[in-house]
């Protein structure tokens, strides 16, 4: 594992509670939302799904309620402590969680009917080769869903001259400094996934750093959004 994928585990493994206390917040009930609704979209419950970097169990629990055979796997092992705490609270045994920092490699081959991963890509070291270890693992007609900061955000880009000027700083002055302000090109990423066998490639845009019903409509729009949602069918 690099150092920076260590660092990164050790900078999260202490903030589960906050974590799962940041989805109580309009933007991210609204993260929550929209991994599920495309998630329910394409594929219906039950189904195996892997939730790769589930963090505090968030987006893992919520699957499994709505019926999902869910895996919820995160490096941190802070961040699954707090995701078992509330999988017991709430009596889900439809869902288990575990300490995985192989980058998907210890999973066999068609394991999952999907993967969920929620703005993890970013944050890792070898980005390319997680990715396709995901298509690696997802079965033949299973869906890839994962979250992804984009290169053509207005709010994206303003925050990255704000960092280049000195005026605010990249992230928490700690592990999430190298990559938290990587960006990704969509067509880029629609070629890499194309060439490796997948289809039916939709991109969703979300987030947006105002608060309230009018953030989340402005999200919609590519330039607002500060997220991507890409999702993509593997094809054989």
């Amino acid at each position: 594992m690099e150092e920076h994928d260590k660092n990164c585990i050790n900078h999260f493994s202490g903030k589960g509670e906050e974590w799962a206390a940041l989805y109580m917040r309009p933007q991210f009930k609204d993260r929550l939302n929209i991994f599920i609704h495309n998630l329910e979209s394409v594929l219906p419950s039950p189904a195996r799904i892997l939730d790769y970097g589930c963090g505090a169990g968030v987006i893992s629990l919520e699957m499994a309620k709505n019926g999902y055979n869910v895996v919820g796997a995160d490096g941190a092992p802070g961040m699954i402590e707090a995701a078992e705490t509330e999988r017991v609270r709430r009596n889900i045994d439809n869902v288990s969680f575990n300490v995985e920092s192989s980058g998907a490699k210890d999973y066999p081959d068609n394991s999952f009917d999907a993967i969920v991963c929620s703005s993890v890509i970013e944050y890792v070291s070898d980005d390319k080769r997680l990715l396709s270890e995901f298509i690696r693992i997802i079965r033949p007609g299973g869906w890839l869903l994962f979250s992804v900061p984009h290169d053509m955000s207005m709010p994206g880009r303003m925050e990255d001259l704000l960092v280049k000027m000195g005026v605010r700083s990249n992230g928490n002055n700690s592990a999430d400094v190298t990559f938290a302000n990587r960006r990704y090109s969509i067509s880029e990423l629609r070629d890499f996934l194309i060439n490796r066998g997948m289809g039916n490639i939709d991109v969703k845009y979300f987030e947006f750093p105002v608060l309230g019903e009018l953030g989340i409509r402005l999200s919609r729009l590519r330039i607002f959004g500060l997220l991507s949602l890409v999702k993509a069918k593997k094809l054989q």
